[in-house]
């Protein structure tokens, strides 16, 4: 919402001009000077925007021209804005899919146990979460946390056979493509195995996989998303068993990103972590 992104806001204007010799001066006529003041604490601590800050060090536009204090500002916080929020979705869905499919979220918690253990989790742990991984593409197919991409076209073209003028405005349905039966078998259901046996392959080829969008402007966050949204999961589901609270009616709406309506309320149990050989469980092929 509108405060967060003043938090994230007021805490970027703060690095700026600290890490990088910024000019920004907050306004202490604004009425939300005390929620300023509060996140400079917070900002004291943070290590990753300056990190990001020192990305942009060059502060270089694509004209080659150096960044202003607020362009410089809106970059920054365009990727942590949208890089929490598209993650925030991408968990809420795939949560709600392990809850409806306890087996599948009973092997992905058995695969954290026999790769991590008990242990802190590494970097060197993420690439063998091959179940985990396959989860949470399954999940983004089925709901794209930006499920519409436009796109402006840039010389006169065609699509299908149908004239596109130069500067037409482009909409390109994520969740319509991500369900098409012409690419995916059994659209509609939530099959994570076909990540591992080559039936997402075509679609794939095809262009019918886009949660990252691609070409020139694919996401530059996926690698840092992907890697994200791995650590959380794995996180809560050695912690705790995840189920739907009865009686709910989803329903899905877009606000840039895809939610559900009202949120999604559930129930988390607290697991207690076996050794992977008690935990060892079959995911069913479908």
């Amino acid at each position: 919402g509108g405060r967060t992104i003043f938090e994230s806001g007021a805490i970027i204007d703060y690095l700026i001009r600290r890490h990088a010799g910024g000019r920004l001066q907050p306004d202490p006529a604004s009425p939300a000077y005390d929620d300023y003041q509060m996140w400079m604490h917070y900002a004291e601590g943070s290590a990753m925007l300056p990190l990001m800050l020192n990305l942009y060090v060059s502060r270089l536009g694509d004209d080659g021209e150096p960044l202003s204090d607020e362009e410089l500002r809106d970059q920054l916080l365009l990727l942590v804005v949208a890089g929490h929020e598209t993650t925030a979705k991408a968990m809420t869905w795939t949560l709600y899919l392990l809850a409806r499919a306890p087996d599948v979220q009973d092997a992905v918690r058995a695969e954290v146990a026999r790769v991590v253990g008990a242990g802190a989790f590494e970097a060197r742990h993420m690439g063998d979460l091959a179940l985990t991984t396959r989860v949470l593409k399954e999940s983004m197919r089925l709901y794209p946390p930006a499920p519409f991409m436009t796109r402006v076209a840039a010389a006169d073209t065609e699509i299908a056979g149908k004239p596109i003028p130069a500067g037409t405005l482009v909409n390109m349905p994520i969740y319509a493509i991500h369900r098409l039966p012409a690419f995916w078998d059994d659209p509609e259901g939530f099959d994570p195995d076909r990540w591992v046996d080559g039936r997402a392959d075509v679609a794939k080829k095809a262009g019918a996989y886009l949660p990252f969008g691609m070409g020139q402007r694919r996401c530059v966050g996926e690698p840092l998303g992907m890697l994200e949204a791995r650590l959380v999961l794995a996180t809560l589901l050695r912690k705790v068993r995840l189920q739907l609270m009865p009686g709910q009616s989803l329903e899905h709406e877009v606000s840039v990103t895809l939610r559900p309506r009202g949120g999604l309320w559930m129930t988390a149990s607290p697991f207690v972590t076996r050794m992977p050989s008690e935990t060892r469980r079959t995911l069913p092929s479908r």
